[in-house]
């Protein structure tokens, strides 16, 4: 499988997870899909070589930047205001990591040599 066909499954992987997860937590649809998509950026921007940890670092730092703007929304969608940040920043990382291994449950992204 070339490298954009890998990219085009996994990009239509995202499209589908993160409506059905929408569906579910329609709040909370800036958190899913923001992880997703730094999820799929990490695994383009690094070889398969690269290790988990890099990309995992990665992927959370795009989250991060983008925090703000995922606050707001879900505020606005809720009525409620965050009132815990670091439980916020550790769910962040789980969402992450959860997404990650649901997509590797899949086998969906790169196996990394070794």
């Amino acid at each position: 499988m070339g490298i954009g066909s890998f990219f085009g499954r996994l990009l239509g992987i995202a499209q589908t997870v993160a409506p059905i997860a929408g569906l579910f937590f329609p709040a909370f649809m800036p958190l899913i899909s923001v992880s997703l998509r730094a999820i799929i950026a990490a695994e383009g921007k690094f070889p398969a070589a690269k290790s988990g940890a890099d990309k995992a670092a990665w992927a959370a730092d795009v989250v991060s930047v983008n925090a703000p703007d995922m606050i707001a929304a879900i505020e606005a969608a809720t009525g409620k205001q965050l009132v815990d940040e670091a439980l916020l920043q550790d769910s962040l990382k789980n969402i992450n990591d959860g997404l990650v291994k649901a997509m590797n449950a899949f086998r969906v992204l790169p196996k990394r040599d070794a």
